[in-house]
């Protein structure tokens, strides 16, 4: 999240940031991104005073590897909100089918922070999947698991999507799909991305590297979400 906004373009939108970088022009108005920026700044300044510390940037933390389960408060998870969201407009834009998204299955998770913990050099690392899935596999997946979602063109798809927004009983669960959409007050704004070879390479060097990301494991992963009620009865939509 400390990697910001690109505002009208500035800093570029195909920046990545990367384990060296902290602030690149990057717009921190929103007060999450800001509050964690603000965080890495005050550890930093304290390793720079001799701190042995570690700086920890984590992904699309989800659930884990060997079973799919995942958090108890999932309704607090901004990407899985997203998730919902589609499900509730009863639609997905074709145009953002090839659009990449990383799973960070927690327990993976969790033993590539113990290991960066004990690295000997680097305070940054970035320990998130450097494997990824397409929406559209995981919109395809839910529709297999029997979530109704239609694969639909752009202008059909905003039409859908105010008319959910006009109706109350649908529109709280639209969140996540508009949390960023006044982020620069109307500018042209898009969430800047990462990158984490450093980090991917120091886990290798530890004989360590991420799972693959597999359609069993997606699938494992939204029947136990469905199986606790996340998406909800489909009369909600």
């Amino acid at each position: 999240s400390v990697a910001g906004f690109s505002v009208e373009n500035s800093p570029p939108e195909e920046t990545l940031m990367d384990e060296s970088m902290l602030y690149f022009g990057q717009n921190l108005e929103n007060q999450y991104v800001h509050s964690k920026f603000m965080a890495e700044r005050a550890v930093l300044e304290a390793a720079s005073k001799g701190l042995d510390a570690r700086i920890m940037r984590l992904g699309n933390l989800m659930g884990r590897n060997r079973d799919g389960e995942f958090q108890i408060n999932a309704n607090a998870n901004s990407f899985l909100g997203g998730l919902r969201a589609y499900w509730t407009v009863g639609c997905f834009p074709w145009s953002a089918c090839l659009n990449r998204v990383e799973f960070s299955p927690i327990d993976s998770t969790a033993r590539a922070i113990l290991l960066l913990a004990g690295a000997p050099s680097g305070i940054v690392f970035h320990p998130f999947s450097n494997q990824t899935f397409f929406m559209g596999d995981i919109v395809e997946a839910m529709k297999d698991e029997g979530l109704e979602i239609e694969l639909v063109e752009d202008d059909v798809f905003e039409q859908a999507l105010a008319g959910a927004m006009k109706d109350k009983n649908r529109a709280e669960r639209l969140v996540s799909l508009i949390a960023y959409q006044n982020v620069a007050q109307g500018r042209p704004a898009v969430m800047l991305g990462a990158k984490n070879e450093y980090t991917s390479l120091a886990l290798r060097r530890m004989n360590w590297k991420w799972p693959e990301a597999t359609g069993d494991y997606l699938h494992k992963f939204l029947r136990g979400m469905i199986g606790l009620g996340f998406f909800g009865a489909k009369e909600a939509r």
